[in-house]
């Protein structure tokens, strides 16, 4: 499944999302403009849970107020959206239990 949460007004193109996939499927970063993605105008951070759930972050940075070390900030935010992954499979796995 893909979702895409966008501020901004930068799409990202269907070669974008292929690198995403590729992050995620690796589990490393993949840096904008390098290879495979050389034309990726986004930089991206695979996201992987405990329970197997997983997503990936992907940054668009104007090349004029990219942060020195958005890796950094980028890990806080993963390490949230990990929790929150895990405790949303968590909720599901109660209610399911409950019901049964």
């Amino acid at each position: 499944m893909v979702s895409v949460e966008r501020v901004g007004d930068i799409e990202p193109q269907e070669a974008e999302i292929e690198a995403a996939r590729s992050s995620l499927a690796t589990g490393l970063f993949s840096p904008a403009g390098v290879h495979p993605a050389l034309a990726s105008r986004f930089a991206f951070w695979p996201v992987a849970t405990a329970e197997g759930q997983s997503a990936v972050i992907g940054l668009a940075f104007d090349p004029d107020e990219r942060p020195s070390a958005p890796t950094t900030l980028v890990d806080i935010v993963r390490r949230f959206l990990a929790l929150a992954l895990d405790r949303q499979n968590f909720r599901e796995a109660t209610m399911l239990g409950r019901k049964l």
